[in-house]
């Protein structure tokens, strides 16, 4: 979590949440690569702080992610 502190975000949550609309954005819009990108930034954060609900709707669109770009065996 320093080094979010050091890139002047205070809020962990709120820098994983934004990584994960990100994330979302570029999956929607048919970008699937750079939605994972954004995704595992989101499950790293989430992951650090403890939050479950968090890690728990990164993983369900990471493995849609990761579908769509054919990587099955990463979706599960």
């Amino acid at each position: 979590m320093k080094e979010y502190h050091e890139k002047g975000t205070i809020d962990s949550q709120k820098f994983a949440y934004w990584n994960y609309k990100l994330g979302m954005i570029k999956l929607l819009r048919g970008y699937s690569k750079e939605a994972i990108t954004y995704f595992q930034e989101s499950l790293k954060i989430s992951r650090q702080i403890g939050d479950r609900r968090g890690e728990c709707a990164v993983l369900g669109k990471l493995g849609n992610a990761c579908s769509d770009v054919g990587e099955v065996k990463k979706s599960y």
